[in-house]
C-alpha cells in the first residue's frame, strides 16, 4: 500500500513538472492582445499619426470619397504656443488624384481629425476636429484595394492601401447622394443591407 501512493505521488509530481512550461506560457500573444478595429477599412499605425478605418467611398466606378480618422500621436508642449504637436495634412499620392481643400486638414497634438460626411459643415466647431471627405478619381471600381501615400507636414509619409467600399450602409451618404453602380447593386442583393454588408460581413 505504502508503494502504491509513492508511484502515485511521483506520477503526480511528474505530470506536474511536465506541465509548468505549458502552463508558463499562458497569457502570452494571444489575438486578443493585438490591436484590432471591427471595420471594412484599413489601418495604419506605424507613426506619429495612425490612419484608422481609411476607405474610399464610391457611388461609381473611378470616383469617390476618401474617408478616414487620424490620430496625432504627438503630445503638445506646455507653453503660449498651443498648437506645438499638431500636423497638417498635405498631400495624398499614388494610385489616385485627389483634390485637397483650401482650409488646412490640421490633427491637433494628441487628437484626432475625421474625414467624412458629418464633417462638411464643423470644421470650426468646439468639440473633435472633423472635415468633409476627400474626393478622389483613379481607376478603381468597388472591392479594389487602392495603394495610397499620405503626406504629413511633420510625420512624413504614410503608405496605406486602402479599400474600395459601396455608397451604403454606415457609407451612405459618405460619396454624396449619386447613383449606386450595378456592382454596388449586386454586392447589396448578394450580402444583404445589413451593417458591414459592403465588407462581406
Amino acid at each position: 500500500m505504502l508503494l502504491r501512493n509513492r508511484i502515485a505521488r511521483g506520477l503526480a509530481a511528474g505530470a506536474l513538472v511536465l506541465a509548468v512550461p505549458t502552463l508558463a506560457g499562458c497569457g502570452m500573444n494571444f489575438a486578443t492582445d493585438k490591436v484590432y478595429t471591427p471595420a471594412p477599412g484599413a489601418n495604419n499605425r506605424a507613426g506619429d499619426v495612425d490612419v484608422l478605418n481609411a476607405a474610399i467611398v464610391a457611388s461609381a466606378d473611378g470616383k469617390g470619397t476618401l474617408v478616414a480618422t487620424f490620430s496625432n500621436n504627438v503630445q503638445g508642449e506646455p507653453g503660449d504656443d498651443a498648437t506645438t504637436g499638431d500636423d497638417t495634412l498635405t498631400g495624398i499620392s499614388g494610385d489616385v488624384s485627389a483634390t485637397l481643400p483650401t482650409k488646412k486638414l490640421v490633427i491637433p497634438a494628441g487628437g484626432l481629425l475625421a474625414l467624412n460626411a458629418a464633417g462638411a459643415d464643423s470644421v470650426d466647431k468646439p468639440g473633435p476636429k472633423r472635415a468633409a471627405g476627400i474626393p478622389v478619381t483613379g481607376d478603381f471600381v468597388l472591392g479594389d484595394f487602392v495603394k495610397l501615400t499620405l503626406q504629413f507636414a511633420n510625420a512624413g509619409t504614410v503608405e496605406i492601401e486602402v479599400p474600395v467600399v459601396c455608397n451604403a450602409n454606415h457609407f451612405e451618404g459618405e460619396d454624396g447622394d449619386g447613383e449606386l453602380t450595378e456592382a454596388c447593386k449586386t454586392d447589396l442583393e448578394t450580402h444583404g443591407s445589413g451593417e458591414g454588408a459592403e465588407s462581406g460581413h
